[in-house]
């Protein structure tokens, strides 16, 4: 946490390019959909939907960015800044994978089209004169041996 006077403010763990902190963090599970709220620390439910099919015991963990927050700063700059911060954050979950003894798998046969559809950040109107969150990459988190056996093709929504 942060603060300066009467105002207080939660910070993220991974590093970020000018501070500003534009990836997102997301976890699908069963039929869940959470979004990871840093202010309460903790998972927000963002919605149900059909389950999909994952190894027993896994879960998926997405990240997307937020482009506005560097492009007010940075310009045409902003998208690589966003690539570097989503690069850390994978680092920091496959670390924080790792210590709990599951890997994670980057999954990049899914489209941005997918990834999009199933975050619920595919609503254009909801977007109307700033620019869209962009999702980045999906991985699958498990046991070591059921990442290892899993078929990456079935992954593909």
């Amino acid at each position: 946490w942060k603060h300066h006077g009467a105002h207080r403010w939660a910070l993220r763990v991974n590093p970020s390019s000018g501070n500003l902190h534009p990836t997102e963090g997301w976890i699908l599970a069963d039929t869940h959909l959470w979004h990871y709220a840093p202010d309460q620390h903790a998972l927000e439910s963002r919605a149900l939907g059909p389950a999909l099919p994952l190894p027993d015991g896994s879960f998926l963990v997405a990240l997307s960015s937020v482009l506005w927050r560097e492009a007010w700063k940075y310009g045409e700059r902003a998208f690589r800044y966003c690539q570097h911060d989503v690069g850390h954050a994978i680092a920091a979950l496959r670390n924080a994978a790792t210590l709990l003894g599951w890997q994670l798998v980057v999954l990049p046969q899914w489209s941005d089209q997918d990834l999009t559809t199933v975050l619920g950040i595919e609503r254009a109107a909801d977007y109307a004169g700033v620019e869209m969150e962009e999702p980045a990459c999906v991985a699958l988190v498990g046991a070591p041996d059921v990442v290892a056996a899993w078929e990456i093709g079935r992954a593909h929504v």
